[in-house]
């Protein structure tokens, strides 16, 4: 503590009062380094975890498919996917055959489905380009 021990003996009834308001000031001053304290633990430790979320997020995305996206959008990713990635590890081994393409699908999965929810694009698949056909 900043203050030392009051030594001063207590007489009257005002020296008792004035004692304990400056005791509750003492507590309301200890109470606020206390909030700060933790304030910047709190920070400190949302620093130190992120990496760890934003590594269980990208585990998860892998792991789960996107349920919310349309049958139609997950449908034809899953055409292309089975397509594309057949004739990529088409020599393979077969649990590299089996697994790659689950993950790929289900971590594209969530891409099409933020793309699906951004605003930003208007339904189109190429958000920068004219709709004018002027360029």
């Amino acid at each position: 503590m900043s203050e030392e021990l009051s030594t001063k003996k207590i007489i009257h009834y005002e020296d008792l009062l004035n004692e304990r308001k400056r005791l509750e000031i003492l507590i309301e001053n200890q109470k606020n380094i206390i909030r700060h304290d933790l304030e910047e633990l709190k920070n400190e430790f949302k620093k130190e975890i992120r990496p760890a979320v934003e590594a269980a997020s990208f585990v998860k995305k892998i792991a789960k498919p996107e349920t919310r996206n349309g049958t139609l959008l997950k449908a034809g990713a899953s055409l292309a996917f089975d397509f594309a990635l057949k004739r990529m590890f088409n020599k393979s081994n077969f649990v590299i055959q089996w697994i790659v393409p689950r993950l790929l699908k289900n971590y594209t999965s969530h891409i099409l489905y933020k793309w699906q929810e951004t605003p930003t694009h208007n339904g189109r698949a190429f958000p920068n380009k004219s709709t004018s056909g002027v360029m």
